[in-house]
């Protein structure tokens, strides 16, 4: 059991970092989008939240 435990708070922390660093700077921005801009225009707005899509 102490294997594991380890394991889920190592992730428990890696996700709070991310929200931390990541997430909540993005949410207090309130990024506003149109959908008639389209994936290419919207999806750079999210910047390090959303993983890199080839082409985009």
């Amino acid at each position: 059991m102490d294997k594991i435990a380890q394991s889920i708070k190592k992730a428990l922390s890696e996700l709070k970092e991310y929200e931390d660093d990541v997430l909540y700077p993005l949410a207090t921005e309130q990024v506003s989008i149109d959908l008639d801009d389209g994936v290419k225009v919207n999806y750079g707005k999210f910047g390090a939240a959303l993983s890199p899509i080839k082409g985009l």
